[in-house]
């Protein structure tokens, strides 16, 4: 993923990956006992997924900041885009709005903004910087972020009101991780396996998150 920098304009209600009803069907429960329980084991899970994937999964506004490489997309973090507000060149303390006709969405899951062809040659002008150092093995500037892109991006959760958007696979690696730690909340820390009376098992990993519900999100995992 590129060097960036993002300010959280308008933040997400929650990031709760699944909801408390959801896990209870899913382990068979009744009554409200384990409510506050199953919540706070739904936010340590979805926090651990965030950590895994290196991705916030809630639909946000957000402001970053990028740099350009002269090419014809921008890259943005926050995916799938939902939309965008504005797009700035920001330089020496001074700011230009890009007319919104000049570029585009060209990949929303993968966070592309394709600029138009007939505008600047189709490309985001280079902000990388040269050093004027001569020492041998100097390592390179980091570029400047100097283009701020304002926009809405992520899934809309299951919790939330409108309808969701959020995979179904991320939804259920949450579930899967809810229900292991539920169904193990007296184990030992020192056991990474469980085998519940023959009927559930579960291998935990480093991330607090049993084996199968990394298969289902390596799909989604951004590696720096």
């Amino acid at each position: 993923m590129a060097i960036s920098q993002i300010t959280v304009v308008t933040s997400a209600t929650d990031s709760k990956l699944t909801a408390v009803q959801t896990v209870k069907d899913e382990i068979g429960l009744s009554g409200t006992d384990d409510d506050n329980f199953i919540d706070r084991l739904i936010d340590e899970i979805s926090g651990a997924i965030t950590t895994y994937t290196d991705r916030v999964f809630a639909q946000e506004k957000v402001e970053e900041r990028v740099p350009g490489y002269d090419h014809p997309d921008l890259i943005v973090s926050r995916t799938p885009i939902q939309s965008i507000e504005s797009i700035e060149f920001v330089s020496n303390g001074s700011a230009t709005t890009i007319d919104s006709d000049n570029y585009f969405i060209s990949d929303a899951e993968a966070g592309f903004v394709r600029r138009d062809e007939a505008i600047s040659g189709g490309i985001w002008s280079s902000t990388l910087r040269v050093s004027t150092d001569l020492v041998p093995h100097h390592p390179p500037l980091a570029p400047e972020l100097s283009w701020k892109v304002t926009y809405t991006g992520g899934y809309v959760l299951p919790n939330w009101s409108d309808t969701r958007d959020l995979p179904h696979d991320i939804e259920r690696a949450c579930l899967e991780g809810v229900k292991a730690r539920f169904l193990a909340r007296q184990r030992d820390p020192n056991i990474t396996r469980i085998n519940i009376d023959n009927i559930y098992s579960a291998s935990f990993t480093q991330f607090g998150l049993p084996e199968t519900a990394l298969q289902l999100l390596d799909p989604y995992r951004r590696i720096a």
